[in-house]
């Protein structure tokens, strides 16, 4: 996840650069043959990892995971869905906004008490989410972004997934399936305050004065 997210920033300035409607949001991300590859390893391993968290939380034991299991956590909930902000096709979209439920429902109820980041880190996130849900407009769908040379030997069952065309939830070791047949095609606007990857606009530790958790969000990189 932490090395394919090199290529999620790389894809949102070398698109802001070349954009000339960068300000108003109008232009969407065109996405190489490599861009897509990059995205959706970033994707596939932020579910993993989610689903992981998912599944000790059904199993009871994601309260009393260590403080590093939960900033797994949180990492990968942000650039999942900063990898879905680049482009993702509806139905593959919904399901891993049902595996983000599922993981705030985890996380509201694994925290001991009312400070721990689990807890607080769940609001945070479900405001993200539902943000950033409102904000994904119909874009032009890249061609040919079937990555070269892609082997579908290294993901089991991701050809059956992909032949069924379905996203399977309840297996967290399952790789969902990467949807090329599927015409529609949805992205975040061009916006760098929707998509913030670095420092812009943090300013410091007087974030922390409202007692919020939103600096997490542009600390991502």
């Amino acid at each position: 996840m932490h090395t394919y997210s090199l290529g999620l920033q790389a894809i949102l300035f070398r698109t802001l650069a070349e954009s000339s409607s960068a300000v108003s949001g109008s232009a969407s991300f065109q996405l190489t043959p490599t861009d897509f590859a990059h995205v959706q390893e970033v994707i596939n391993s932020t579910l993993n990892t989610l689903k992981i968290a998912i599944k000790l939380y059904d199993l009871g034991f994601l309260r009393f995971c260590t403080i590093r299991t939960f900033l797994h956590i949180t990492t990968a909930s942000i650039f999942l869905l900063k990898g879905l902000g680049l482009g993702v096709s509806p139905a593959r979209l919904q399901g891993a906004l049902e595996v983000l439920t599922q993981v705030i429902v985890a996380l509201k109820n694994s925290n001991p008490d009312d400070l721990h980041l689990g807890g607080r880190y769940s609001m945070l996130l479900e405001m993200h989410m539902t943000r950033l849900q409102e904000h994904f407009v119909p874009s032009t769908r890249p061609h040919n972004i079937t990555p070269p040379n892609f082997d579908l030997s290294r993901f089991p069952g991701l050809a059956a997934s992909l032949e069924a065309n379905h996203f399977e939830l309840v297996d967290f070791q399952q790789v969902p399936e990467i949807d090329t047949s599927d015409a529609n095609w949805l992205s975040l606007p061009l916006d760098s305050s929707l998509m913030s990857f670095g420092m812009d606009n943090f300013q410091g530790l007087q974030c922390l004065g409202d007692d919020t958790l939103d600096f997490i969000w542009n600390l991502g990189m």
